[in-house]
């Protein structure tokens, strides 16, 4: 047995609804980035006005 391969495991896993998961999580993400960034342009509208 000095090195050679005498047997080998493997595991395989649909990963489809771990997928679907992610995907779901990065456009909830990117959906609060942009109301942020929305909140965020109508603030400093505002602010510019009370000058």
């Amino acid at each position: 047995m000095d090195g050679e391969l005498i047997g080998a495991v493997s595991t395989v896993r649909d990963i489809t609804e771990l997928q679907q998961y992610e995907e779901t999580m990065r456009r909830k993400m990117l959906q609060l980035v942009f109301e942020a960034l929305k909140k965020f342009s109508v603030y400093n509208q505002k602010r510019s006005f009370v000058v």
